[in-house]
């Protein structure tokens, strides 16, 4: 089986930038295999491309109160997106010809894994 084709990681960001719920966050740099959201406003969101798999780190670093979405529902919201986002990039694929090592590849031969870390760090 082959890892996520590379088209893999760059749509799956446009999917989520093109979501209501994501911003692009330039402050830390726009990376070929890293990029940030903020995601509803307050936390911050890195995609990492690894070798096999997709990194997804969410923190939040201001304390939580009861003005805020509770930090582990902003976690199962994203968990959420990226499911809707992976889905689209999947069915996306479907229908494209990708080909590595000058061997065309299908969607099924195709594995990916989505690593999901949830923190948040207080400032204070």
């Amino acid at each position: 089986l082959h890892s996520y084709p590379p088209c893999f990681f760059t749509r799956l960001v446009t999917s989520m930038a093109e979501s209501s719920q994501c911003s692009l966050y330039f402050r830390d740099g726009i990376f070929r295999n890293r990029v940030t959201f903020k995601f509803a406003d307050i936390n911050r969101v890195t995609l990492t491309q690894l070798s096999e798999a997709i990194q997804v780190d969410m923190l939040r670093y201001i304390p939580n109160s009861p003005s805020l979405t509770p930090f582990q529902i902003s976690c199962k919201d994203l968990q959420c997106l990226l499911k809707i986002c992976s889905q689209k990039v999947e069915d996306s694929l479907q229908s494209s010809n990708i080909y590595t090592d000058d061997q065309q590849v299908t969607v099924s031969d195709i594995t990916r894994e989505v690593k999901f870390i949830c923190q948040g760090f207080s400032n204070m």
